[in-house]
């Protein structure tokens, strides 16, 4: 008998301290929560600006800066377009497409990326036929390449 009210005792010394560690996980948990609802709210926001509701459409020049000058005959200039589609009830993951346009150099231009979040297409048109050292072109004057 004395051993069994012993062992109720450290029972329910156990389950008091299993009380209190419940409360403090409990504390711990909601200051975590609110801590975690907060970094939710800074990334929403700032999703807001890198990724906005509406398709956007951009002009990037790309410039070289070496030995304190711009080299202007190495720029690139490219055309974005891009679309984000964010994760929704309906929808578990969330995408991103776009559209690249090389415009300048004239040795780019023609050539395009189209990105679907994972995958990227890459499209070349070949030079013309004319030169001996490239071979012809196919029916369609160009390849698609994966």
């Amino acid at each position: 008998m004395k051993y069994q009210l012993a062992g109720c005792l450290v029972l329910l010394g156990l389950s008091g301290v299993a009380q209190a560690a419940d409360l403090l996980d409990r504390h711990q948990l909601n200051s975590l929560t609110q801590e975690d609802q907060q970094a939710r709210e800074i990334i929403r926001r700032a999703d807001r600006v890198r990724a906005p509701d509406r398709p956007f459409r951009y002009t990037l020049t790309l410039l070289e800066h070496k030995g304190g000058r711009d080299v202007t005959e190495n720029q690139q200039v490219l055309d974005i377009s891009m679309r984000f589609y964010k994760p929704s009830e309906q929808v578990e993951k969330g995408d991103a497409r776009a559209l690249v346009r090389f415009i300048s150099p004239v040795r780019d231009k023609g050539k395009a990326l189209l990105s679907d979040l994972d995958k990227m297409w890459y499209y070349a048109p070949r030079p013309a036929a004319s030169d001996p050292h490239f071979p012809p072109a196919t029916p369609g004057g160009a390849d698609l390449q994966r």
